[in-house]
């Protein structure tokens, strides 16, 4: 489910984000994304719980994953030695926490409904995370995508 009329439109994918940085020059980010993707390790997640962050973000959350957390600390470290921290410092290894954002409902009384709704729906699954991708926020477009590569499976 996906209640945010903004990720249909865009037609953004479910995601974790593990990075967001900014950079005046989208050439240089892609050279360092492009190598930075061949040592991303791929993962496999068990999603947990839905929830509702104070901002009105619903999400679901998976559980503690050490490929996912190596990855966003790979990330991080390459990426923030060249470019500053974008998002207020939301991925900041501080106050990073992983998970799907399902959608956006700025008024309070409409983001507990449809929290309660997905709760009332939600069973825990596992899914494998197949690409890492590189997108710009502003507006939103996908710049590149790298295969996260499982062997054996």
């Amino acid at each position: 489910y996906i209640c945010s009329e903004f990720m249909i439109s865009q037609k953004i994918r479910p995601n974790i984000i593990i990075g967001v940085f900014k950079s005046d020059r989208e050439s240089v980010i892609l050279d360092f994304y492009s190598g930075l993707s061949q040592f991303l390790e791929p993962v496999t997640l068990e999603f947990t719980e839905v929830g509702l962050f104070e901002s009105g973000t619903l999400y679901l959350k998976p559980a503690p994953n050490r490929e996912l957390n190596s990855n966003y600390y790979k990330t991080y470290a390459t990426m923030s030695k060249h470019f500053d921290a974008g998002f207020n410092g939301k991925f900041l290894p501080s106050s990073w926490r992983s998970h799907v954002t399902l959608g956006y409902e700025p008024c309070p009384e409409e983001a507990q409904q449809m929290l309660d709704y997905l709760k009332s729906v939600f069973n825990p699954f596992k899914c494998k995370l197949t690409t890492s991708a590189l997108a710009r926020c502003e507006p939103y477009q996908v710049i590149a995508r790298a295969p996260l590569v499982f062997d054996g499976m």
